[in-house]
Formats: structure tokens, C-alpha cells, sequence
């Protein structure tokens, strides 16, 4: 199928002070598709709202929210058919950089809901994320840093379907999924 995508939004950056400042923004996608358009056309809509500290000695943090409207592309790993959803996610991360120091630390965090609509497979797919991480550094020069840090996920799936006597027979075993994530960034 051919596909057309249109895409139009905002993003608005506001200082409040020298220390306090809020970003975000408002996106809106259309795809129309040449086949099957009555069940592939969808609209997608995002928007975006953060909080940004530039704090004294190096101390830096973000908390920003992101709401997404979306659907999920045809056959996708978990379902043939294209399933709507939204899904709100909650980001924080707190840095510190000394001014002249040469290690840095970080620690983030961040809670993502997943929650499908209209559809019977719902139950089964609905689902919250969470990762909390930390990093360290080295500044090997002014604006270039060799990072290492850790994160640990969990995915976990609202307990209405998993629990329904008719989904016992689809799923066994662990519902969650756990993860751990070493990184290395220069």
C-alpha cells in the first residue's frame, strides 16, 4: 500500500528565570493508507509538557509528562490487528556536574502506562513500564564525557485480564517482565 503522512504541531520553550524554565509541545500525525484505508487511516496525536532546573554548583534535574494517542501498526508482534491505545508517560532525571569537576552523576526514572481501547484483546495488552537508572562520568574534556550507568526495567500487566478465567489457557508463567540495561556512552 502506499502510504501518506502529514504531520503538523508546536513545540513552545518558556524561561521563567535564570534557574526555572518549562518546555512542550502539541503534535498531530495523519496517515492515509491506499489499501483498506476504512481500516488503517488513524490520526495520531501527542503532547508534551516539562519542567527544567539549572540549579546552582552543577545541579541539574528534568520532570516532564507525555501523553501519545496512537495505534499499533498492522501485524505487529503482539496482535494482527491495528489496536488503539494511549499512553502517558513520566519522566525525572536529576544531574550533578561541578563546575570544574571532572566526575558527574545522574539518576532517572520513569513510569509509562499503556492502555488500550475497544477492542477484546485489551485486557491482555494493557500495561505499565518503569525504569530507574543511574549513571556515572568522566569528563575527559570540557564538553565530552564518558558515561556508564545501569537501569532497571519492569513490565507489568494490569491484572484484570490476566486474572479472567478465559485468558488462563493464552498465558502461563512469569505475567512481568523484568530487565537490567549496562550501558557505556561517550
Amino acid at each position: 500500500a502506499w502510504i501518506t503522512r502529514a504531520n503538523a504541531g508546536f513545540d513552545f520553550k518558556l524561561p521563567v528565570t535564570g534557574m526555572h524554565s518549562f518546555d512542550g509541545g502539541y503534535g498531530a500525525a495523519g496517515s492515509s493508507y491506499s489499501k483498506f484505508p476504512k481500516i488503517n487511516n488513524f490520526i495520531e496525536q501527542n503532547a508534551k509538557l516539562g519542567y527544567i532546573y539549572k540549579g546552582p554548583m552543577g545541579l541539574s534535574g528534568r520532570l516532564s509528562d507525555t501523553f501519545l494517542f496512537t495505534r499499533d501498526p498492522a501485524f505487529s508482534e503482539q496482535t494482527g490487528e491495528r489496536q488503539q491505545r494511549w499512553q502517558n508517560g513520566i519522566d525525572a532525571a536529576l544531574n550533578y556536574s561541578p563546575e570544574g569537576g571532572r566526575l558527574v552523576f545522574g539518576v532517572t526514572g520513569n513510569h509509562t502506562a499503556h492502555k488500550y481501547t475497544g477492542s477484546d484483546q485489551a485486557p491482555l495488552l494493557n500495561r505499565y513500564e518503569q525504569m530507574v537508572g543511574a549513571k556515572a562520568g568522566y569528563k575527559i574534556q570540557p564538553k565530552t564525557t564518558v558515561w556508564l550507568g545501569y537501569r532497571r526495567g519492569i513490565v507489568h500487566y494490569t491484572a484484570d485480564g490476566r486474572n479472567a478465567a478465559n485468558t488462563a489457557s493464552i498465558i502461563s508463567g512469569d505475567k512481568n517482565n523484568k530487565s537490567h540495561y549496562f550501558e557505556g556512552i561517550v
